[in-house]
């Protein structure tokens, strides 16, 4: 873990000279990133520190410009002017030891904008940094990137703006708020939450595709993807999650009446305990045979992962290669038999360490050899995911080294984990870039002739949103996902306005599914219940504590803000957020009540009508709360209170009681 060490500004200093001092202290410092850090360099190798699970490759921190990043350039590119530069380097090091986050790309992408923002008014320092150039960076965040990503930016712009502020790094130090809202994501109509939906879930196409490639595929990668997709299909969990699967992975227990239930042991991370999480019926057969194909493609390479575990200073080789072994010089083709298998090498350049000249011929000698392929073992072997102790003859998901990388030779004494970057790539991210998906190799495109793509965590949004349209409460899902925050789910609930609707009106005259008056609809009329159901519910839109089912075609709102005492507000029962903002009206409304009270007790003027109002919807939130809290009623129970009485009828039913006393 990297020591905290806070950066004390000089007193009485100039902003240049507190700069000065801010990238002495980083450089010379702190050891974040690690000690033996190249500071000078415009490429640093962060992967040890920022610990990616199931990622192969190597992350870097690269501090390349604004216009670089934005174009479609190599990755190195035009790196940032010297006197933004190391300030850069600073503040990343800086932060990362302040507040560690993995999104590392996130803090140079607003250094990169500051810059350009800088650049376009005339200046090179950040000591230049006003509030103008701040507006531009956000704006130049909002013209390049998504609106969800540029929210976040937005956020990180301002605590830089805190940071340099409070380290007196400013010549003219300043306030400044991000602008940029955070975007909605509860709209369900328009073309907006259309495109919102279709970037978040996986198209019909691939979903069509994805099973019958299961069934066709037999080159390695495309098995493992297509595999891989099914388990992601049955389970909504996340790909890092999957790619940590050990090979030994399936459990099966005895339920209460003594049927089999089938699920996958998933390792705790950190000296958690493993857990098991079961997968549904219907996909079980599926994923048994998904983890099957998968372990025949990857048992190679777990083979001689452990061949290391037992002689780690010693070459892998084949069999038929053992007798090379006592040899002190191979000749190339016996040096390229060991590594690939093949004649492979033309030229000695290809060989990645020294070759020495004996009359005339070309040797390798096999202790080189042997100690450059220990070398390229993975730095934590043999432990594939240390937070779990998961070794790598354990893991599921590992591969020959380059075995998915078509231009280049396949290395068969190496072996390497497979990683998201891989999965995604062959679900179609880089058909665009020369890698062919599993949909290209099977020529399946969308309807319009387009490259089918999917992000392995569109199946967890599809997956969560098909659970919610099923009745499953957001609990439930959030359960089943894994999260330890229910609030999140509701960035996973893609249903449509009309899927909503088509919820409600499956619950209206069904006491099974829906509480109060709603549920008694349609039961002595002459008509089915599909039929009263769309006469009764034709649209329906969201409010902070439920849905309203009124229809504005036909008429305005005549209880404008005030839904509690309104008839066509209904909520279903599992609704996180909804629920939490009925708790919150409920203690408001006991606020006012007492406030109310109070009036009448001091003799305030129209105060009884005023808590009398306050009594009824007192009465009313704290109904509708203790149904929704009631164990008894199942989630996804739609719940409408009876209609209030009007102010007519109180006055009448006072008058009654009265008369009945009397």
């Amino acid at each position: 873990m990297n020591d905290l060490a806070l950066f004390i500004p000089i007193q009485n200093a100039n902003a240049q000279e507190n700069l000065d001092e801010f990238i002495r202290f980083a450089r010379e410092d702190l050891t974040i990133f690690g000690v033996d850090l190249d500071f000078d360099s415009n490429s640093w190798d962060v992967t040890e520190t920022l610990n990616i699970k199931a990622r192969a490759s190597k992350t870097r921190c690269i501090f390349n410009n604004f216009k670089t990043s934005i174009g479609n350039r190599s990755r190195a590119g035009t790196i940032m002017e010297e006197s933004y530069l190391s300030f850069s380097k600073a503040y990343v090091r800086y932060m990362h030891g302040l507040s560690p986050k993995k999104a590392i790309n996130h803090r140079l992408a607003v250094l990169r904008l500051v810059e350009q923002a800088l650049s376009e008014y005339g200046f090179l320092s950040p000591i230049h940094i006003n509030q103008d150039i701040m507006n531009r960076a956000s704006q130049l965040a909002v013209e390049n990137y998504s609106k969800s990503l540029t929210y976040r930016l937005g956020a990180q712009l301002e605590r830089l703006v805190v940071v340099i502020s409070e380290n007196k790094l400013l010549a003219t130090p300043f306030q400044w708020r991000n602008p940029i809202k955070r975007p909605s994501d509860s709209q369900r109509i328009g073309e907006e939450a259309d495109k919102r939906r279709e970037e978040k879930m996986p198209s019909p196409a691939a979903l069509d595709a994805l099973p019958q490639i299961f069934r066709m595929a037999t080159k390695d990668i495309h098995v493992i993807v297509s595999a891989t997709t099914a388990i992601l299909l049955a389970s909504p969990d996340r790909i890092n999650e999957v790619l940590r699967l050990e090979d030994k992975c399936e459990v099966i227990r005895k339920n209460k009446q003594g049927g089999d239930i089938y699920g996958l042991r998933w390792r705790g991370s950190k000296g958690g305990d493993s857990t098991i999480k079961e997968i549904i019926s219907s996909m079980v057969d599926v994923v048994k045979e998904a983890l099957n194909k998968i372990r025949y493609e990857t048992k190679t390479a777990r083979a001689i992962a452990k061949w290391y575990e037992d002689n780690p200073a010693k070459v892998f080789l084949r069999p038929e290669m053992e007798c090379l072994r006592s040899k002190e010089l191979l000749s190339v083709k016996e040096a390229a038999h060991i590594l690939w298998g093949t004649d492979r090498p033309k030229r000695e350049s290809q060989l990645p360490f020294k070759t020495k000249k004996i009359d005339g011929k070309l040797y390798v000698e096999f202790e080189a050899l042997e100690n450059w392929v220990i070398s390229q073992l993975p730095s934590e072997f043999p432990f594939y995911d240390q937070d779990s102790d998961l070794k790598y003859s354990e893991a599921l998901y590992i591969a020959l080294r380059n075995q998915f990388r078509p231009k280049k030779a396949t290395y068969i004494c190496l072996f390497e984990c497979i990683d998201v970057n891989k999965i995604n790539s062959y679900l179609g991210t880089r058909s665009l870039s020369g890698i062919p998906s599993i949909f290209d190799a099977f020529d399946f495109f969308e309807p319009n002739g387009g490259p089918i793509s999917v992000k392995t965590h569109q199946f967890r949004h599809y997956l969560n949103t098909l659970a919610l349209a099923g009745g499953m409460s957001e609990i439930e899902v959030s359960k089943w996902s894994g999260r330890k925050d229910v609030k999140q789910t509701s960035a996973y609930d893609h249903r449509t306005s009309s899927e909503i609707v088509q919820q409600i009106r499956g619950a209206i005259g069904n006491p099974d599914k829906s509480f109060g008056p709603i549920s008694r609809l349609g039961r002595s009329n002459l008509i089915t219940r599909d039929q009263i159901s769309q006469l009764i519910v034709e649209t329906v839109h969201t409010t902070d504590i439920g849905y309203c089912l009124h229809n504005f075609v036909a008429s305005p709102c005549q209880l404008h803000l005030d839904c509690i005492n309104c008839q066509e507000m209904v909520c279903i029962k599992g609704d996180k957020k909804a629920q939490d903002s009925l708790r919150l009206r409920l203690e408001e409304s006991n606020t006012l009540l007492k406030q109310s009270q109070a009036a009448v007790d001091e003799g305030f003027f129209g105060a009884d009508r005023w808590l009398s109002h306050q009594m009824e919807v007192n009465k009313r939130y704290a109904q509708l709360n203790e149904l929704l809290d009631n164990p008894t009623i199942p989630n996804g129970t739609v719940i409408q209170l009876s209609k209030p009485k009007t102010l007519i009828e109180q006055e009448a039913l006072k008058l009654e009681i009265k008369n009945e006393k009397n």
